[in-house]
């Protein structure tokens, strides 16, 4: 039960310096803030990976310039490994807080090279995160075993079991090792929209019943599902 009141007790605790940022402006001033490598960590609302971890953070991507576009890989429930660009990925991390850590040297082409083929040539794979426990291999992979592996073919990390590295650890690695250092924290504010007025007392509590449930359904599948 320790890890259930810790989890709950991460998952209410505010982090500290997050920028608020408006949805209109989020995308463009996350685009300024990173560079090839850079580390998008969040902390959602899982309540699973917040208890094996004992940390708020609960995923991580990276970011990786192709043609003038920047994406972003990471591996996650429901969906595997995937790259997007990062303009979608923000809009799917939701209103989510969210850490930056940029690389302390930028990575050399060689590195981004090396670290871009391991993270290509996993797309696809499903999602796993139960074996974090073990340490086992297994066919799937959670976000933070997905990125140390590319860490290690770029000869950036070197690590006894990369199913084992959580968001967290991966965090505490990089920037203990002075490989990575923070470059922010934000959040992005979305527009309350009101429910439109229907014109009748029922039509009114009707919409905002549907608003109500629509919300509530959209945390438990954070909280539970992981998704």
């Amino acid at each position: 039960m320790t890890g259930w009141f810790l989890a709950i007790l991460l998952a209410g605790s505010p982090t500290p310096d997050v920028q608020s940022i408006p949805a209109a402006e989020f995308v463009s001033k996350v685009e300024s803030q990173v560079q090839a490598g850079s580390l998008l960590v969040s902390a959602g609302d899982c309540l699973a990976v917040k208890t094996f971890t004992g940390s708020p953070y609960t995923h991580v991507a990276i970011v990786v310039p192709r043609e003038g576009r920047l994406f972003v890989y990471d591996s996650t429930s429901g969906r595997g490994v995937r790259c997007q660009t990062l303009a979608n990925y923000l809009g799917w991390l939701g209103t989510h807080d969210m850490l930056i850590l940029n690389p302390q040297t930028p990575l050399s082409e060689a590195r981004v090279a090396a670290l871009t083929r391991h993270l290509d040539g996993e797309l696809g794979r499903p999602y796993a995160v139960l074996h974090h426990l073990t340490g086992e291999r297994c066919e799937g992979v959670h976000c933070a075993e997905y990125l140390t592996d590319a860490f290690v073919a770029a000869e950036l990390l070197k690590v006894r079991s990369a199913p084992k590295v959580s968001p967290a650890s991966l965090v505490e690695g990089l920037t203990r090792g002075s490989l990575y250092a923070e470059a922010g924290r934000f959040q992005k504010i979305e527009p309350v929209v009101a429910p439109a007025n229907t014109g009748s007392w029922c039509g009114d509590c009707w919409a905002e019943t549907k608003s109500c449930s629509a919300w509530c359904w959209t945390k438990v599948k954070g909280l539970v599902l992981c998704q």
